[in-house]
């Protein structure tokens, strides 16, 4: 059975903005930017000239009590687009942490953009061009957009069915964020399971960094930012297509993430989570800083997972036989398919 789930469900204390079963394959792909700006070229394991089902662009930006960012823009593969003439959704997140005066931040803002009209068909690659913004006021001039990543799904009906989840934290800046009882429905066991992290303003020094646990298992730290990035971060660069899970930019697809030493210049926020999972669909996930937080620094985002389904896709016959008018309803009823508990 197909569904998709978009704007957005609330799964306890998280926000899973995406939720997808269908045949083909997902490119995860972007990189932290902190208050930084410029381009960077990134390969999406696509073929040149595919025609995405989907795309989204995902992003954050440090907000204060009295300024928020508004205004953004972005150039993908050299065309130029401000982002808030978009609809968006967004997610205003608090700040639990000390904040030294008379600094004016406040916590962070997500958001996530459908940008499948500006972004229909990509190739091998994709350029982003972060532009930067105008000076902020000067008790926040931290408060920039930051940090961002595409989600790219292929639809292609010869390949496996996938799943695809895009979770956006909603949590307050804390010592630990969780995010409980998450439950991954209709997973082959035989495959991978990809997680790909989204963070920014991550790594510096031994407490600047995050300690990542899943279902009770530390599953690593990561102190430094990615080989890849602008400034600060790490994110989780993945591609998955028919049960094969592909690291990109300098992610690798083992069980864990790395990059517990400060300032190394490499990161892995890419895991292969299935065994911590034990053939089980909750997952716990908690994201904890290495040492106790003294003011805010760190950016949490989210993370999307990825999977080969065991959800089957079923065709659908209807006879042409009721007209609907306006302002009418009509009660539809199915059999057949694959129930799941």
């Amino acid at each position: 059975m197909f569904f998709t789930f978009f704007n957005c469900l609330h799964a306890k204390t998280q926000i899973v903005f995406y939720q997808d079963h269908f045949k083909g394959a997902v490119s995860y792909i972007g990189f932290s930017s902190a208050d930084g700006g410029g381009e960077l070229t990134l390969q999406t394991n696509f073929s040149d000239g595919t025609i995405l089902k989907k795309a989204f662009l995902i992003c954050t930006a440090i907000k204060g009590f009295h300024y928020e960012p508004n205004v953004k823009f972005i150039a993908i593969n050299n065309d130029t687009f401000e982002l808030n003439q978009y609809n968006s959704f967004r997610i205003p997140i608090g700040n639990n942490t000390y904040i030294p005066p008379p600094a004016d931040y406040n916590g962070n803002v997500g958001v996530a953009y459908d940008i499948t009209a500006i972004l229909p068909v990509v190739n091998s690659t994709v350029t982003i061009n972060w532009i930067p913004e105008m000076l902020p006021p000067e008790d926040c001039l931290g408060c920039h957009y930051s940090a961002p990543m595409l989600v790219l799904l292929k639809e292609d009906l010869t390949l496996p069915e996938i799943g695809v989840e895009v979770i956006l934290n909603d949590k307050n800046n804390d010592d630990t964020i969780v995010f409980n009882s998450l439950y991954i429905q209709n997973i082959n066991w035989n495959d991978p399971v990809a997680m790909g992290i989204h963070s920014d303003r991550l790594g510096g020094d031994l407490s600047d960094g995050y300690r990542f646990e899943i279902n009770g298992s530390v599953i690593g730290e990561i102190r430094s930012e990615d080989a890849v990035t602008l400034i600060g971060g790490a994110v989780g660069n993945f591609y998955y297509e028919a049960g094969n899970l592909v690291g990109l930019t300098d992610d690798t697809t083992d069980a864990f993430f790395s990059g517990p030493l400060p300032n190394s210049g490499y990161a892995d926020g890419l895991a292969n989570i299935s065994n911590y999972l034990n053939n089980n669909s909750l997952l716990n996930f908690n994201v904890s800083y290495t040492a106790q937080s003294t003011s805010q620094h760190n950016t949490f985002v989210g993370f999307t997972i990825a999977y080969t389904s065991n959800c089957q896709t079923q065709n659908v016959q209807t006879p042409k036989d009721t007209t609907l008018c306006l302002g009418e309803t009509l009660q539809l009823a199915a059999s057949g398919g694959v129930q799941y508990e």
